[in-house]
């Protein structure tokens, strides 16, 4: 095989990549978006729950416990700043469930 064989190969290769790669760079953009968009600070127990959780964990970071409308259940964004992302519906969620939550996501 020659050289002029294999480049339409690399050729291919190398455009996969750029789209993996820009497929990647436009995740983290939406995520780095929720982070800071439509987002306010949690209820100040729900904040100290996730503290006392944060502690029992052994992580010595802080990690902000954000109220968000537009996701449907409790997600974690950021790799080196993580934040956590809950919806607020007192009359039918009790802390349990993000407490679980938060305990898989951070542990």
């Amino acid at each position: 095989m020659d050289n002029n064989e294999r480049r339409p190969g690399c050729r291919g290769w190398m455009a996969g990549v750029v789209v993996f790669w820009l497929r990647l760079l436009g995740g983290w953009m939406m995520a780095e978006r929720l982070r800071r968009r439509q987002v306010r600070l949690a209820p100040a127990q729900w904040q100290q729950a996730l503290d006392r959780l944060r502690t029992r964990l052994r992580i010595s970071r802080p990690v902000p416990l954000l109220v968000f409308g537009l996701v449907h259940a409790p997600a974690v964004v950021g790799l080196w700043r993580p934040v956590v992302l809950v919806v607020l519906q007192p009359a039918s969620m009790t802390p349990e469930p993000t407490n679980r939550f938060c305990l898989r996501n951070l542990g």
